[in-house]
């Protein structure tokens, strides 16, 4: 994937190689506390990846640390955003010489991820940090179908107070029913929707939210609206 937005503090960001100096590709094979990784992206603080997501993704997945050649030198925080909302931060400084971190970020439905490297407070000097073997894996196989107009659906009450009762849902496979507000943020999911279910939406802010409704071969949104 190539980004849409970058800042590195020294130098390019690499790639499937630890940051180097300024030239680019200038930099070794990745390596966190001794664990060598074919795989990954190699920055210096301040970093800042932006990448665009379309809602076709599930999980990120990635190993942290400094690189090896800062010979244990370099302190640095990992941060990681999703549409505008930190989902992850180191819960201390990383620095040389420790072990890779390994994160799980769920970015089911986003439509930006962001990859952030600040200094440890202490500022840049030996600040090499690597996102080793990032990934993500995929999402509900939305992107191939189309909203069905789903002509029996009905959602009521909309406005919304307490539940929601979903009708005309009709298919042999599981149903997925999701919500989420509108800076993309998962908030509830309910599975095996057939025919006619209720929703429980007491927990909820009042607002507008979006009901995603995926099946097998249809999928669709509607708004929502939560009133208490």
């Amino acid at each position: 994937m190539h980004w849409t937005a970058v800042e590195n503090g020294w130098g390019q960001v690499e790639r499937d190689r630890s940051n180097g100096e300024l030239a680019p590709d200038d930099g070794v094979i990745m390596s966190i506390n001794g664990v060598a990784y074919k795989k990954g992206l190699g920055v210096h603080a301040y970093s800042r990846l932006d990448y665009k997501l379309d809602k076709q993704y599930k999980t990120f997945f990635a190993d942290v640390g400094v690189d090896d050649e800062t010979n244990g030198n370099g302190s640095i925080i990992f941060e990681v955003w999703v549409d505008g909302i930190k989902k992850y931060e180191s819960s201390e400084v990383v620095e040389g010489n420790q072990y890779a971190r390994r994160i799980e970020v769920d970015v089911e439905w986003a439509n930006e991820l962001r990859l952030v490297v600040t200094d440890g407070g202490d500022g840049v000097g030996s600040d090499h940090g690597n996102w080793a073997n990032p990934r993500l894996t995929p999402g509900p196989p939305i992107t191939s179908l189309k909203d069905t107009p789903l002509s029996g659906l009905k959602i009521y009450p909309n406005p919304g107070r307490d539940y929601v009762t979903i009708e005309g849902v009709s298919s042999a496979d599981p149903v997925t029913l999701s919500i989420v507000d509108l800076s993309s943020r998962f908030l509830a999911r309910s599975i095996n929707l057939k025919g006619t279910g209720k929703l429980d939406v007491r927990n909820l802010s009042a607002g507008v939210y979006i009901l995603k409704i995926t099946g097998e071969e249809f999928y669709a949104e509607r708004k929502l609206v939560v009133t208490h």
